[in-house]
């Protein structure tokens, strides 16, 4: 987590002296800042208020910071909160536009200026509280007897590598940018204050979630791969 956030702020700084020791062209602007408006309402991670900072350094090439706070939870089941909730997400990715790099006048503009490929590094951190329903035998699940609740804390830490596709469609200095990101991720869970145990013979209750809810668990734990889309909304200047 520290070498992430340490790598975020790096690149931060970097933006901002790069800006400083680089002639900016008065007919070229090199900055864009975006809102994430697919994070807002991301019902998968969690959703977060995000937003990012690009910056050209070649005609090819550019530098993305993006930054987040959970807004609010989709995942407030919970009656008993074990940990607060909250959450933020750090991400950092290198952006290589193909097509510029190929073009031999940079003063032509074309359709295909706008797409580009990368690399990109993510961090992200929330907590939640969970609600579950489970059984204390194999007798009450048949007979659909005795449901307990369990009110139980989750404590997630995320991170991973991307390869970044996306496409910039500009309208005057507005930038739409839907984008695909494809790569893989490691996961940290714990569970917390949570009365369900499999070894003590519990049976779960059914659940149309199930797949959802196996990603709260501490089992979830480990790698795995990762795929995201979605639309940022920026302003060139």
């Amino acid at each position: 987590m520290k070498k992430l956030i340490l790598l975020f702020f790096i690149s931060l700084t970097s933006l901002n002296l790069i800006a400083q020791t680089e002639q900016t062209s008065i007919l070229e602007k090199k900055w864009i800042a975006k809102i994430n408006a697919t994070a807002l309402i991301d019902g998968f991670s969690f959703p977060t208020i995000q937003f990012a900072v690009e910056r050209k350094i070649k005609p090819y090439f550019s530098i993305q910071t993006e930054a987040g706070i959970q807004a609010y939870s989709f995942r407030n089941n919970a009656d008993t909160l074990s940990v607060d909730n909250s959450g933020f997400r750090l991400i950092t990715e290198g952006r290589f536009y193909l097509f510029n790099y190929l073009k031999k006048d940079n003063t032509k503009k074309r359709k295909s200026d706008g797409l580009y490929t990368g690399i990109q590094a993510f961090y992200r951190k929330n907590n939640y509280n969970e609600r579950f329903y489970y059984f204390p035998d194999q007798n009450s699940y048949d007979n659909n007897t005795n449901k307990i609740i369990d009110d139980y804390g989750i404590k997630k830490e995320v991170y991973g590598i991307n390869l970044c596709f996306g496409y910039q469609i500009p309208i005057n200095n507005l930038i739409l940018e839907p984008y695909l990101y494809i790569g893989a991720l490691k996961r940290n869970i714990k569970n917390f204050d949570r009365t369900y145990n499999e070894s003590l013979g519990h049976v779960e209750d059914d659940d149309i979630h199930g797949f959802i809810r196996f990603n709260d668990e501490e089992k979830a734990s480990g790698k795995g791969e990762n795929i995201a889309f979605g639309l940022r909304i920026g302003y060139k200047f």
